[in-house]
């Protein structure tokens, strides 16, 4: 006979519940946690309590899923007026094939509490009611701790010799991913540094001096990872304004001043072709502006992305301009910890957003701001043999040794004038690389770099006054 119960129960709709059974059918890891907490009178119906008894038990027993074979043979077993009731309610939930769902892994959890919560809440009532006040507390307390203690964890531990198999198949299920999941900086001799580009699950970092092409880089790497097709692309803007990183993007599409598109001065051979282009990108670059408010955290980072989830949109690429100005989710003591604490809350994102699917990502930090004194000029706007180490990063060193991937920006004073930049990789993955890629800019037209040899730097009066003829 099937386990009853007069308990009351906090149904959730039975659609979701077959779904909770379906994922028991298919999913060991999602068994294994059900079979912790759940009781099978939490369903809200006979025979769902009767499928989900079979399924826990012919896990205690066997200590694996259940085959459809199996749970046929105990369908023949059961009551003969039963039988077509099980078998209907049985292979419905079966037929659902649910093997991955974020959402009902979330939803077990709140299932099992609400149950407990329901339940307790009819004991500690009829103790009170009875006179016994002292009782009905420590029914509650008690009630509370078992609420709180149900956390859907796995132990994290393998046996090695007997997991070779499973080892085998995640890393070349890992190297595919990778093969099809890279993120070009469409700059060719950092692609070819970086095996490719940036991977799903890294965290690559822009540093610099202030003013030195840090947001107009983000720019170029979103761009480069929508117009090869690699992926979608989210751009959280932290700071200014979204408006104006719409204007950045279509001077970057156009290759045109970006103080003509932005004051309405660019020529209709400009709008045509950024009609065209924003077509052809519709979908796949979205930004969202964060800048009502200065203690964002990475929490809010992914609360947004799960918005968007529902909406149809999941990112593949995702660039914060940028992450000195995210706040970290826990309290610390001072500004280095501070600093060390967002990146390694945006290095997780990296890798746990959408349920373990992660994300490719690209950010920016700042260098400390370095001492220009009358002696003499600064390095850096004069030699150009001199470039930007992780040591300068500002607040915390730390966030080398977490990002995946560390390059500064750099450029002297003539090279600004000449439309020269200076990429130095200073960190990449495991090991540390001595690469520098010169590549022409172009600051007012949001180019990063361009393979255009006849390329000449003009000056925002020069694009104005063309556009004015």
């Amino acid at each position: 006979m099937p386990e009853t119960n007069t308990d009351p129960k906090f149904e959730f709709g039975v659609d979701l519940q077959k779904r909770i059974l379906s994922m028991m059918y298919f999913n060991i890891e999602f068994l294994i946690q059900a079979e912790r907490y759940v009781k099978p009178h939490y369903f809200c119906a006979e025979q769902l309590i009767w499928v989900a008894k079979v399924i826990l038990d012919h896990y205690q027993q066997y200590h694996r899923l259940i085959s459809w074979d199996e749970m046929a043979e105990n369908i023949r077993q059961a009551p003969k007026e039963k039988q077509t009731e099980y078998l209907v309610v049985a292979k419905n939930c079966y037929d659902l094939m649910v093997k991955e769902d974020r959402f009902v892994k979330g939803a077990l959890k709140e299932f099992v509490q609400r149950n407990l919560f329901v339940r307790g809440w009819n004991d500690i009532a009829k103790l009170y009611n009875a006179g016994d006040a002292k009782a009905a507390f420590e029914r509650y307390a008690k009630n509370n701790q078992e609420i709180a203690e149900i956390e859907f964890t796995l132990p994290d531990r393998c046996d090695l010799g007997a997991t070779y198999q499973q080892r085998y198949e995640r890393r070349m299920a890992e190297a595919m991913s990778q093969e099809k999941h890279l993120f070009p900086t469409a700059i060719t001799d950092f692609d070819a540094a970086l095996n490719g580009g940036l991977r799903r699950g890294e965290l690559g970092m822009l540093f610099g001096d202030a003013k030195s092409g840090k947001s107009i880089g983000l720019i170029h790497l979103g761009m480069a990872g929508a117009s090869q097709l690699c992926g979608r692309v989210l751009h959280f803007v932290l700071e200014g304004s979204r408006r104006l990183v719409e204007d950045r993007y279509d001077a970057r599409l156009a290759n045109y001043n970006y103080y003509s598109i932005r004051n309405g001065k660019a020529p209709q051979s400009v709008h045509r072709l950024l009609t065209q282009r924003n077509q052809e990108l519709a979908g796949l670059v979205l930004i969202e502006g964060m800048t009502d408010k200065w203690d964002y955290t990475v929490i809010d980072l992914e609360a947004r992305m799960h918005e968007l989830e529902a909406q149809g949109f999941v990112a593949d690429l995702v660039i914060v301009d940028y992450g000195d100005l995210l706040v970290p989710r826990k309290s610390t003591k001072g500004k280095y910890e501070t600093q060390e604490a967002c990146f390694r809350d945006l290095k997780t994102l990296t890798m746990k957003a959408y349920g373990g699917r992660g994300v490719a990502m690209w950010t920016a930090s700042q260098i400390r701001r370095p001492t220009r004194v009358a002696k003499g000029p600064h390095p850096a706007d004069v030699d150009e043999t001199f470039v930007w180490t992780a040591a300068e990063l500002a607040d915390s060193y730390a966030k080398a040794r977490i990002v995946d991937v560390a390059t500064s920006l750099n450029q002297t004073l003539k090279e600004r004038e000449d439309g020269f930049l200076r990429l130095h990789l200073a960190m990449a993955r495991d090991h540390v690389q001595k690469v520098t890629v010169k590549l022409r800019s172009d600051f007012t037209r949001m180019i990063f770099d361009t393979l255009d040899t006849q390329f000449i730097p003009q000056t925002n009066q020069q694009f104005i006054a063309e556009a004015l003829e």
